[in-house]
């Protein structure tokens, strides 16, 4: 009887406990990369869903949440973001440097920023020089 209660805790739980040490070690790996921290400011992609996204901004006077509208082909690595409404064009213009920085960490290599319903572009990777 206890040498088969060893066989069943080396054969069965053994492996289930590996596993289940693996399945935490993927979760925490995979949310680093959709976290850029940096010393007074994140980005951060959330995903909700199989289509929508968002990406939210945080730093120390600033909490925004930008709708990803558009995320480009895996080569160009391009998302367009929409701005909240309530967040006025300066606000924006003045985080993009640093919201910039994030979305590079995160795998994008160009972006643009514009409000639902409108055409014009707040910003963007290409008025950044970047």
């Amino acid at each position: 009887m206890k040498n088969e209660s060893i066989q069943v805790l080396i054969f069965v739980v053994g492996p289930l406990l590996l596993l289940l040490a693996v399945i935490i070690f993927a979760l925490i790996r995979s949310n680093k990369r959709l976290t850029a921290k940096f010393p007074g400011f994140s980005v951060n992609l959330s995903r909700i869903g199989r289509e929508d996204a968002y990406i939210l901004y945080r730093d120390e006077n600033k909490h925004l949440e930008f709708y990803v509208f558009y995320v480009g082909p895996a080569k160009g690595k391009r998302i367009v973001l929409q701005a909240p409404k309530n967040v006025r064009d300066e606000d924006i213009r003045d985080i993009a440097p640093r919201l910039a920085e994030g979305l590079t960490r995160l795998g994008f290599d160009h972006y643009s920023i514009g409000r639902e319903g409108e055409a014009r572009v707040i910003t963007s990777s290409d008025q950044l020089g970047s």
